[in-house]
């Protein structure tokens, strides 16, 4: 069964969230509120599901069962690899994010302190491309956080050695 989402754009309240590098999961969001969240591999029974075929489509049925979809929006992480959205870029925007700042807003956005400090360590966050075009990654991001509002306070890079396995190089 296809799941037939569609983005307006209007406050409805219906947030879909997707995302991450191998382990995929979504999260659907009211008025503020999680409804449901779950994991790919929970549903398929395959651990970083992410290889075996398109995780978003369960994660789609499993959310709306009925196979119809009204949202807001979708959000994910700039990391998630746009192929798993070709079908659905019809319908709408699907709004994109740094990677480090969705761990961060993961932490404040559940925790129940007015005030924090949030500090990020990610062996491959988002990536930069370099004037001389190679790239570098976020591996370390230092966030405050004051009531609803997350800033950036530094980020840290590395290089990965592709010859290695994700061994970074920092500088």
């Amino acid at each position: 069964m296809n799941v037939i989402v569609e983005i307006d754009g209007k406050k409805n309240g219906l947030i879909l969230g997707v995302g991450s590098n191998h382990d995929f999961a979504g999260c659907l969001v009211k008025n503020g509120r999680i409804v449901q969240a779950i994991e790919a591999e929970r549903i398929n029974h395959l651990k970083h599901s992410l290889s075996a075929y398109n995780p978003f489509h369960s994660i789609l049925r499993y959310l709306f069962p009925s196979g119809r979809a009204k949202l807001q929006s979708l959000a994910t992480c700039d990391t998630v690899n746009p192929r798993y959205f070709q079908d659905l870029s019809q319908w709408g925007e699907i709004k994109r994010y740094n990677h480090h700042l969705c761990h961060a807003a993961t932490v404040a956005y559940t925790s129940t302190f007015k005030a924090s400090a949030i500090f990020v360590a990610d062996g491959l966050g988002s990536v930069w491309r370099m004037k001389d075009g190679s790239y570098k990654y976020e591996t370390y991001t230092y966030y405050k956080q004051d009531q609803n509002k997350i800033t950036e306070i530094q980020k840290q890079f590395g290089i990965v050695d592709h010859t290695l396995d994700e061994t970074h190089i920092h500088q």
